[in-house]
């Protein structure tokens, strides 16, 4: 199913412009038709800003997902793909349970292998706590942009996409995430 990340100034914003697609929006995910990823309340680079505003930015956020969805999202969006190992508790303690964040400057820096980008993860913060990891690809969304605006054609595209695809093994992959 596909995800659809909103930090909740801009549900804030759809809701004030067209409330019949906010409407949608949570017909779809009370159904299991998509899933909410949550970001908090603005897209902010967390590990340039003090705790305590990470934190009330979170907490803003989830409040605005209960008042217009009367649920939290369990998965959180890494602001600007940007980690610290300090941020996993705050999204802990507003109920998120994974991570969203990209595997391409990830993968670039730790030496992973590259079957670990197909599955979750998990990311260890610094105080311990735990977290699953579902990538991102920064490289699939240029891919898909680029498509978008004719500088690559469909063939270019499919070609990049079935590169990432196994008939040995489950896989997931993101199609667009920026």
């Amino acid at each position: 199913k596909l995800g659809f990340e909103f930090p909740s100034d801009t549900l804030e914003v759809l809701e004030r412009e067209d409330i019949t697609l906010v409407v949608a929006i949570r017909d779809l995910w009370e159904r299991g038709r998509c899933e909410i990823i949550g970001s908090g309340y603005v897209q902010q680079i967390f590990p340039l800003i003090p705790a305590e505003v990470n934190a009330r930015n979170l907490s803003l956020g989830s409040q605005g997902y209960q008042r217009l969805f009367g649920r939290q999202p369990r998965t959180a969006y890494l602001h600007e793909q940007t980690y610290a190992s300090g941020l996993l508790r705050l999204y802990q303690e507003q109920g998120y349970q994974h991570l969203v964040a990209d595997w391409d400057n990830t993968a670039a820096g730790q030496g992973d292998p590259a079957r670990y980008r197909y599955r979750p993860q998990w990311v260890l913060g610094q105080d311990g706590t735990r977290m699953t990891v579902v990538w991102n690809s920064c490289i699939a969304f240029q891919k898909f942009q680029r498509y978008l605006s004719g500088e690559i054609d469909l063939e270019v595209y499919l070609d990049y996409l079935g590169s990432h695809y196994s008939e040995k093994e489950v896989r997931a992959f993101p199609l667009y995430g920026n």
